[in-house]
């Protein structure tokens, strides 16, 4: 997510601004570490960890909503191990719902936005970015 989207989202509110990316930067690191798709070097492994526990421990934006917020954390990170061991699954249902459930980490982005800006915003928000990771392709295709 872009410093310009994620403004967008966060209605221009730089605390919960920095929050969002700093998530949504964790949760790619945290990818990459799980897929092997992209090196992840110790600098970044603890540079991004350190980003992201300030802004829980420190941000008070972040502070004030945390009960929000952290059931959907773990929500969302308990969706993506789902996704990775129903990506290779037998079942071709499965293995499209996992593209679906690997996402789940962008609710917590969503519900930011519903926090900073209510529920117009929210819909705004989830219309235009929706499928901002949603790459499943059809078998054949």
């Amino acid at each position: 997510m872009t410093q310009e989207e994620a403004k967008l989202v966060t209605k221009g509110n730089e605390l919960a601004e920095r929050f969002v990316i700093a998530f949504v930067a964790y949760c790619h690191m945290l990818d990459d570490v799980i897929d092997k798709d992209n090196p992840i070097d110790d600098e970044r492994l603890i540079a991004e960890n350190i980003r992201f526990l300030n802004e829980m421990l420190i941000n008070p934006w972040v502070r004030e909503n945390q009960a929000l917020l952290w059931p959907l954390i773990i929500t969302s990170f308990n969706s993506w191990l789902d996704a990775n061991d129903w990506e290779f699954n037998d079942l071709k249902e499965k293995r499209r719902d996992a593209d679906v459930i690997k996402g789940m980490y962008h609710e917590v982005v969503w519900f930011v936005a519903y926090l900073c800006g209510g529920w117009e915003h929210l819909r705004t928000i989830t219309s235009k970015y929706r499928e901002y990771d949603h790459n499943y392709k059809e078998e054949g295709t």
